[in-house]
């Protein structure tokens, strides 16, 4: 997945193969006419190659993915029906061999009964593009690969707000996106704000990650680097983010347990970087900087369009435009 696609790229738009709607009925045979009643049926409807579309209005169920395509040419696709607006609440999981799948354009709420992390993904080649995520404070939201239940590879996820993930008081257990087992992700073009601990936590064996184009303001911490035990997180390109405003700790740190080797080959570059309770003039950058180098990064303010009300592009005069490039005039999530 290159890195420099253009922030408004989006997936081939697949015509709808199956519909549902909140006024539909499972009974039925998921038509424009005749839809499902649950995002659940619909799913398990879809064949590699298969959009299906969610008319408007509340889906209030946890859903599961579990069959997916078989290449780039024939995902599966999860997303809004064109023009409207579909809220998914409940918890989201692309299980282990549902490969190629794609939601798009969709409110998720991952609100739980177990405050399991939602979306949770398992296989590979998942795309996430312009929804919008969060879970109330009650859990983390993305979380990417586990030891038993699935790595996840070449995720990506672009255009994105990732917000309001994770209990208060912060536990420092819960992040907007925590990338726990995965090879190869890209992460781009998302405004991550507002969540209780990590905005992006690396730990402990996030392979080959790209983060490019954010903007991660206002969590309890921006990015962490970490291992455990004989993992670490490595080959790591950190550049042309805003990561700003950490209410906790720093804007960028890592942490190693005992006995850990630190990551290798990690770096963070032309980024924006400044404010929070830990910038000391340095744009809150842990400074032992163990397992990661940082150079060339701005520590001057981004001039937010409207930071109060989660608005993130960067205005005119912003120092920081220049290293987000035409990601800071983009405003991610659902397009109605």
């Amino acid at each position: 997945m290159g890195l420099f696609l253009s922030p408004e790229a989006s997936a081939a738009e697949l015509p709808c193969a199956k519909f549902a709607a909140p006024t539909g009925s499972d009974a039925n045979p998921g038509t424009a006419a005749a839809p499902f009643g649950t995002a659940q049926k619909l799913v398990d409807s879809l064949s590699a190659g298969e959009a299906g579309c969610l008319r408007e209005g509340a889906y209030a169920q946890n859903v599961k993915i579990s069959v997916g395509g078989t290449g780039e040419g024939s995902r599966v696709t999860l997303r809004n029906y064109p023009g409207e607006e579909a809220t998914l609440t409940g918890r989201l999981w692309i299980a282990a061999g549902a490969d190629y799948v794609t939601v798009e354009g969709l409110f998720l709420n991952g609100t739980n009964a177990y405050n399991l992390p939602s979306p949770t993904v398992n296989a590979d080649h998942a795309v996430f593009r312009r929804n919008d995520v969060t879970n109330d404070h009650t859990a983390i939201c993305f979380n990417l690969g586990h030891r038993t239940y699935g790595y996840a590879d070449d995720t990506l996820i672009e255009a994105n707000r990732i917000h309001h993930c994770g209990v208060l008081p912060a536990a420092n257990h819960d992040h907007g996106i925590y990338v726990a087992r995965a090879d190869g992700t890209v992460i781009r073009g998302n405004w991550i704000y507002e969540n209780a601990d990590r905005g992006i936590q690396l730990y402990p064996n996030a392979q080959n990650t790209t983060i490019a184009g954010n903007v991660i303001d206002a969590n309890g911490e921006g990015i962490i680097f970490g291992g455990l035990g004989a993992d670490s997180s490595d080959h790591t390109r950190v550049s042309g983010n805003v990561i700003t405003n950490s209410k906790i700790r720093y804007n960028v740190e890592s942490y190693y347990d005992a006995g850990t080797p630190p990551g290798e080959d990690n770096f963070v570059t032309r980024n924006c970087i400044s404010g929070g309770v830990r910038d000391s003039g340095n744009g809150g950058i842990a400074p032992s900087a163990i397992g990661f180098t940082a150079t060339s990064n701005l520590t001057t303010p981004p001039l937010f369009f409207s930071r109060a009300q989660a608005d993130y592009r960067l205005a005119a005069g912003s120092a920081c435009a220049a290293l987000v490039g035409s990601w800071s005039s983009l405003t991610p999530g659902p397009i109605a």
